[in-house]
C-alpha cells in the first residue's frame, strides 16, 4: 500500500505524550486564575501608613521679619497594611517638603517652603530618617505669625509632605512601581521663647500622616 494513501491510519499517540499533555491542559487555567488573583490583589493594595515618631527643630531663625531658616531632623515609621504583599522601597526614594498652614482647617492655603534634603536614610525595614533644611524668604505676614507664636506661646507649627516610590511584591511577582505622598500635620514643636536661645525644639506629639493625593 502506498504510504501517501490518505486512507492509511495514522500512528497512535504514545502514552508518554498524553502523560505530559493532560497536566498542562489542567494546570493552565489554574495558573491563569492564580495570576489574575494576584493582579487584583496588587490593584487593590493599600499604600503604606506613615507616622512621624520623632522630630527636632534646630537653627530656627526668623530674620528681618521676612526670612525663615531652620533644620528639621525627622524619623518616620512605615507600616505595611497588606497581609499578602511586601513593599519594596528604593534606598533614596524618600523626599520631604516642609509647609506652613496659613489658616487652620484650610489645606488649600498651605504654603510649601523651599526645602532641600540634607540626608535621607532608610534602614530597609520600617524606619526612615530625613534631615531637611529651609532657608527662604516667606513674606512679612507669615514670618510675623511664626515669630509671634514662638515669642508668645513657646511653640511653632509646621507640616511635612513626604513622597516615596515603591513596588509591591509577592513570593513570585514584582508589580509595577507606584508613588505615594503623605501629609503629616500638625507638627508642633516646643521651642524657647527667647529668640537667642539655640536649644533645638522638640516635637510635642507624634503624628499619623494622611495620604495626600493632591501632592503626588
Amino acid at each position: 500500500m502506498n504510504s501517501s494513501d490518505p486512507t492509511t491510519p495514522s500512528p497512535r499517540e504514545s502514552p508518554r505524550e498524553g502523560f505530559f499533555v493532560l497536566p498542562i491542559i489542567l494546570l493552565t487555567p489554574c495558573l491563569v486564575i492564580y495570576f489574575m488573583v494576584w493582579i487584583v490583589i496588587a490593584i487593590e493594595a493599600d499604600y503604606p501608613s506613615v507616622r512621624v515618631d520623632y522630630a527636632s527643630l534646630s537653627s530656627f531663625k526668623v530674620s528681618n521679619t521676612t526670612k525663615l531658616s531652620a533644620e528639621w531632623n525627622i524619623k518616620l515609621l512605615l507600616s505595611n497594611p497588606n497581609g499578602h504583599l511586601r513593599i519594596s522601597y528604593h534606598h533614596d526614594a524618600f523626599h520631604g517638603k516642609i509647609f506652613y498652614r496659613n489658616q487652620q482647617g484650610r489645606p488649600d492655603n498651605d504654603i510649601i517652603l523651599e526645602t532641600s534634603t540634607l540626608q535621607s536614610f532608610f534602614n530597609g525595614n520600617n524606619m526612615v530618617q530625613i534631615k531637611l533644611n529651609v532657608d527662604t524668604y516667606v513674606g512679612s505676614y507669615m514670618a510675623e505669625k511664626i515669630d509671634l507664636s514662638r515669642r508668645n506661646h513657646g511653640m511653632v507649627e509646621f507640616g511635612l509632605i513626604v513622597s516615596t516610590s515603591m513596588r509591591f511584591k509577592s513570593d513570585f511577582f514584582v508589580f509595577s512601581g507606584s508613588k505615594s505622598s503623605n501629609v503629616c500635620y500638625p507638627l508642633r514643636f516646643e521651642i524657647s521663647q527667647n529668640v537667642y536661645n539655640t536649644t533645638p525644639g522638640i516635637l510635642l506629639q507624634g503624628v499619623t500622616c494622611d495620604l495626600g493625593y493632591d501632592y503626588v
